[in-house]
């Protein structure tokens, strides 16, 4: 997220070209989707474990600020409407993008079926095994 972020950064949001709207939304993408992670994901999963009622959102936002996680829960907050907030403001900037009469390119699917003949020889799990078995765990830890 942070290499999106700093793409981003220079940006003129009155002169955006179609290269400027896609880093815009890869950032308005990760950030979103890491805001999840963490409330969604991590701050749920610990109440799972201590056997918390996760049901309301605010409730394990709460707990986050217990925990010591953050100083305040209203900053957990505030990024859940940051995310929202984010997310109406790419639907906006791709409105407008299109408004403005960018040149669409035809979507090529020539790809389709290029591995058709592996199909039968590996299952799903099977490559998920050996995409674990490349994954270079040391490098993310």
């Amino acid at each position: 997220m942070e290499k999106s972020y700093h793409k981003a950064l220079d940006k003129n949001l009155d002169d955006l070209k179609e290269e400027d709207y896609e880093v815009l939304e890869t950032l308005c993408n990760r950030f979103g989707r890491t805001v999840d992670i963490l409330i969604n994901k991590i701050l749920r999963g610990l109440d799972l474990i201590e056997l918390e009622d996760i049901s309301r959102k605010l409730d394990i936002v709460i707990r986050a600020e217990k925990r010591g996680f953050v100083d305040d829960y209203k900053v957990l907050v505030a990024l859940k409407d940051l995310r929202k907030e984010l997310e109406d403001f790419a639907q906006f900037l791709w409105e407008k993008k299109f408004k403005q009469g960018f040149k669409r390119k035809k979507l090529s699917l020539t790809w389709v079926g290029g591995l058709k003949e592996y199909r039968d020889k590996f299952t799903s799990l099977d490559l998920q095994k050996k995409a674990l078995e490349w994954w270079d765990f040391d490098r993310y830890t």
